[in-house]
């Protein structure tokens, strides 16, 4: 009958130590790595007067690592003809984005004032759809619900008189 050969206990503590050391560099380096991902966002662009999606034009977006720490330039696409910029980030997942409308001119953004951009963690989980103060015009982003990965923005084309009623700095 064959039998089974044994390990020695020594031989048995070394190899348990072994895996042991190589699962705990291992844990120690994916909990010190930062986060990678592949991130697509999708940006809606909304005329704010008409409720109606703003085609061909550019949107801008810059990337923050943490508020306030930009990372070197930005990205830019334009609407495709349903008024929807896709942007395609690798790398280290940042914590926020910035986004702006790329027009200028008679076009003004309707941006909420009360933050450093918008969470990464809130645009893949929920999405965002909010507008700042747009003249009188009444708020549209109520009308816009946001899937996960997607983020309204809303503009506005001013008329000549709201032009000229603009101050000047």
């Amino acid at each position: 009958m064959l039998g089974r050969r044994r390990m020695p206990v020594k031989s048995k503590t070394l190899s348990l130590r072994k895996q042991l050391t190589t699962m705990v560099v291992f844990s120690i380096i994916a909990v010190a790595s930062p986060l990678k991902a592949d991130i697509t966002v999708r940006v809606h662009m909304i005329d704010a007067r008409t409720g109606e999606h703003i085609p061909k034009k550019p949107v801008r977006m810059w990337i923050m690592n943490s508020p306030g720490h930009w990372r070197p330039g930005y990205l830019e696409e334009k609407t495709d003809a349903t008024g929807v910029a896709t942007f395609h980030m690798g790398g280290t997942t940042p914590s926020h984005l910035d986004i702006h409308i790329g027009m200028g001119g008679r076009w003004e953004q309707c941006s909420p004032n009360d933050r450093p951009g918008y969470s990464v963690e809130e645009v893949l989980s929920s999405g965002v759809s909010r507008e700042g103060f747009c003249g009188k015009l009444p708020i549209m982003a109520n009308k816009y619900h946001a899937n996960p990965g997607e983020v309204y923005i809303f503009a506005v084309h001013l008329t000549f008189g709201e032009r000229l009623r603009e101050p000047r700095g």
